[in-house]
């Protein structure tokens, strides 16, 4: 089976993390995960299971139920290489062994994953239960609705067992399509590494003690980008990331739905972040106060769509790209706008948009001379939202990270505004534009 390190981009909405850090607390989920146990891993009378075995069954009834509580149920997914399960709350050779006894008992069903080695792209394995397995369980006392009054998260072992991920330069094809940048080993040993983990770690403690409505929290880690340039040095990319996608993965409109805590929350964003941060480090910050993407005369959409191109390539770009065109296409189909044909050509030609948005940010004529690639914005706009984050965390407030913004709960928003925009001018000394939304 090859290994889907590449979750984090195909994960398939909707579905849940199989994060395999539950047990079993109380004598009816125990009493459950010995019978199961002794008739799918046990072969011949007088045999008891391993307790690698009774733990691992646990941890994935644990999660099936949590995927059984949404209407209609979500399968789990999980990469299954051997690499995936370093550092994970449980083995791989005992969790084959459990969920192999699981699918010949025909109490889960498996769609197996697929990863093409060269794009990185592909599907990840999804694990189903079986409606008999569910049935099972509700005639033990457990059901979606009670499973966390059975199992609780084991201590002792952190919720991300890869909190630090790293991965190479993007290549291109031969059609110059842009491939991800491969994965990279990451030495858990190094000072400096040690030193991001354990700050991802105490954010994700923190966070995991939370409720959550509308979305499930497995997890953050943090991701790290061309780690085979020769000026690496755990300086370029470096966002959060939620594991699998998550909630980051949803529609803004579904994000909306989520509640912290039981109350209703707002998202705080840095308007612009990447070009304000550019401006800031090149010495030409932009006015406080004022939209970058705002030109008299023409849409913001255009705007950021070539500013982002531009930042991204290090050149100014010559045309509308494909992909860009495509998406455009794809807004416009789910949101359309009166007047315009969702055709980005025909509805913001290049020349226009070209000419004005130079006109307006001079130094995007320059972007081929300066320094500071997209990964240098990234990690620059990583660090103050982390900084930011643990600002909140010491008065008591939980945010989630979405690489340019803050989900808080809506009655501390103003609170987060301001320690944004405190901990962008602490390392900027420039007071960004911040929506709240």
């Amino acid at each position: 089976m090859k290994s889907a390190s590449c979750e984090s981009e195909v994960v398939e909405i909707p579905s849940v993390y199989m994060s395999l850090v539950h047990e079993g607390v109380t004598a009816i989920a125990k009493d459950a995960v010995n019978t199961l146990a002794r008739r799918i891993i046990c072969r011949g009378p007088g045999r008891s299971p391993l307790p690698s075995h009774l733990l691992v069954l646990g941890a994935i009834l644990a999660d099936l139920l949590k995927g059984a509580v949404y209407d209609p149920a979500r399968p789990c997914y999980r990469p299954m290489g051997a690499g995936d399960f370093t550092g994970a709350a449980v083995g791989y050779h005992a969790f084959r062994s459990v969920l192999d006894g699981l699918v010949a008992a025909n109490l889960v069903l498996v769609d197996r994953g697929w990863l093409d080695p060269i794009t990185c792209k592909g599907r990840v394995t999804r694990i189903y239960p079986a409606e008999g397995l569910l049935n099972e369980l509700a005639g033990m006392g457990l059901t979606p609705a009670n499973w966390h009054c059975h199992f609780a998260k084991r201590s002792g072992i952190p919720l991300v067992g890869k909190p630090i991920q790293l991965r190479a330069g993007s290549t291109y094809d031969r059609r110059f399509n842009k491939l991800r940048g491969r994965p990279m080993p990451v030495d858990m040993t190094d000072a400096k590494v040690l030193s991001l983990a354990a700050q991802v770690t105490t954010i994700n403690e923190v966070l995991a003690k939370q409720s959550y409505d509308g979305m499930a929290f497995e997890g953050l880690f943090r991701g790290f980008n061309k780690g085979d340039d020769s000026s690496f040095n755990w300086n370029m990319g470096g966002r959060l990331y939620a594991v699998g996608g998550g909630y980051q993965s949803i529609e803004r409109d579904e994000r909306k739905l989520i509640r912290i805590n039981g109350e209703a929350t707002a998202e705080v964003d840095i308007s612009a972040s990447h070009v304000t941060i550019l401006h800031c480090l090149m010495k030409a910050p932009l006015p406080e106060g004022i939209d970058p993407y705002f030109i008299p005369g023409l849409d913001r959409e255009p705007v950021k769509r070539f500013v982002t191109a531009a930042i991204g390539n290090g050149r100014i770009p010559v045309r509308w790209a494909a992909d860009a065109i495509a998406d455009y296409g794809e807004e416009l189909k789910k949101s359309p706008k009166q007047g315009y044909t969702g055709d980005l050509k025909k509805d913001y030609p290049f020349g226009i948009i070209k000419a004005k948005v130079s006109e307006h940010m001079p130094l995007l004529k320059r972007i081929g001379e300066c320094p500071y690639g997209w990964a240098d914005l990234q990690y620059a706009e990583a660090n103050i939202l982390i900084d930011a984050m643990i600002s909140l965390i010491d008065k008591g407030i939980p945010s989630l990270p979405i690489h340019d913004s803050l989900i808080v709960p809506a009655s501390k928003s103003l609170e987060a505004h301001n320690v944004i925009s405190d901990s962008f001018f602490r390392s900027l000394r420039v007071k960004p534009l911040i929506r709240v939304k």
